[in-house]
């Protein structure tokens, strides 16, 4: 099919039809896409609307928020003890044969970029953010006991790992001793747990390598803090599972959208 062709005034000549076509394709899809948006939008609300008129939701819901809250808070204190207490050097043959170098900006790229997806993506599943929420609570709740158990002081050649948000509020000094185990590590790990399809899982499990390399490459952690991570997440993420699907019934009822 030959385009009509159209000519102004001064003589230009312009491929009228193509560009109609085109304008008027475009207008149909951001027409859908706002429906689409739209549409996802109310569902996600209603949905939310939906399970917190279960009391037992809306409670656990709730509670899960408010001992996140203050298990941050202390665990923030006892960070500030954990940096006054002397350990020991562990032998990391691994870091040994590395050459330090700084990856701060690049690890909490992912780390944030990780949050605001699992946030979206869980969205659409209450049950399952409520799940995650409370597996990272234990997590660090496990961390903390974890490391007020073994006192090791940081690996040598450390680059300090800096929050570059954190920095541009303030000159907090960065935490140094918060070692056994990753936290940053079994946080992405713990997203890959939590997903609902294969391409969050690889997206997630693809953040939580990225984010061991990177750790082990600056000196942040050694080797046994990254490699006891990912078991101790699944170890935290099973745990309160289980609890869930006790407390539902089953775990179809656990993750029914």
């Amino acid at each position: 099919m030959i385009p009509s062709l159209c000519i102004s005034g001064r003589g230009i000549f312009f491929w009228k039809a193509p560009i109609d076509r085109l304008k008027r394709e475009v207008k149909i899809k951001l027409f859908m896409t706002r429906q689409i948006v739209s549409h996802n939008r109310q569902g996600i609300v209603k949905l939310w609307k939906d399970n917190l008129r279960t009391p037992s939701f809306r409670w656990q819901f709730v509670g899960a928020i408010f001992f996140l809250g203050v298990t941050l808070m202390f665990f923030t204190r006892f960070l500030d003890w954990v940096e006054r207490r002397e350990g020991v050097v562990l032998n990391d043959p691994l870091l040994h044969m590395i050459e330090p170098r700084d990856f701060s900006w690049l690890t909490f790229g992912l780390i944030y970029v990780g949050v605001i997806l699992a946030i979206v993506h869980l969205a659409r599943q209450p049950k399952r953010l409520l799940v995650a929420i409370q597996a990272y609570t234990l997590m660090v709740v496990v961390r903390t006991f974890m490391m007020w158990l073994v006192p090791i002081e940081p690996p040598q050649g450390l680059i300090v790992l800096r929050d570059p948000i954190v920095q541009l509020f303030g000159n907090g000094e960065a935490p140094t001793k918060d070692l056994f185990f990753s936290g940053h590590t079994a946080t992405m790990f713990l997203f890959f747990l939590s997903a609902t399809n294969r391409i969050m899982e690889k997206i997630f499990l693809s953040f939580a390598l990225l984010v061991a390399v990177f750790v082990l490459w600056q000196h942040v952690h050694y080797t046994i803090d990254v490699l006891v991570a990912p078991f101790v997440a699944y170890g935290c993420f099973r745990l309160v599972r289980r609890f869930q699907e006790v407390s539902e019934g089953s775990s179809e009822a656990l993750y029914e959208s």
